[in-house]
């Protein structure tokens, strides 16, 4: 078996992560989990439900990472969002929340928040959604990223389980452990 040293370096940044809550840049957790997904098929399978899709990485308008039918940009399958420090955005108060943008772009998408026990947290207390002075609210995508939330703890078994049977390599592992500490 051939060594995964993405995926091992996202293990060691993510254990990082957890170990030392907002001491992570998400962006390294968000590059990292993008390159683990497209080296590690049966990865994609156990968070997406999808071995064979193209992910994208940092596209304007989109969620941290996207999974697209393989040969296509405009069909998104999967939509994963990263959260590490509990930052969901609003542009203005009236406006629909960050993540019913990206549900709205990608309305068939299977909606995916990896999150902090934190983060967790504040989308339960916060939810999603435009408010409205008398109290309505549009754009509701809570249910869609609700249904597929995948804690850091999770993710890290999910990471274990990928690696298992893999040969080490302190090469990534080192790498993963560095750039986890790096502050951009």
């Amino acid at each position: 078996m051939q060594s995964k040293p993405v995926t091992t370096a996202l293990r060691a940044a993510l254990s990082f992560a957890r170990d030392q809550p907002g001491r992570c840049d998400e962006r390294t957790i968000e590059s990292l989990l993008w390159g683990a997904l497209r080296e590690s098929p049966d990865l994609a399978a156990a968070l997406t439900g999808h071995r064979d899709l193209d992910f994208r990485l940092g596209m304007h308008d989109y969620a941290d990472v996207v999974g697209f039918r393989a040969g296509t940009a405009e069909d998104a399958i999967a939509v994963i969002e990263v959260k590490l420090q509990a930052a969901f955005h609003w542009r203005k108060p009236s406006d629909k929340s960050q993540l019913d943008a990206y549900a709205e772009r990608s309305p068939t998408a299977s909606l995916i928040l990896v999150a902090s026990d934190k983060s967790i947290a504040k989308f339960h207390e916060r939810g999603t959604g435009k408010y409205h002075l008398d109290g309505r609210r549009e754009f509701e995508s809570y249910d869609r990223w609700n249904a597929n939330i995948v804690p850091l703890d999770k993710l890290y078994e999910m990471l274990d389980a990928e690696l298992d049977g893999v040969p080490p390599d302190a090469s990534a592992e080192a790498i993963g452990r560095i750039v986890a500490r790096q502050r951009v």
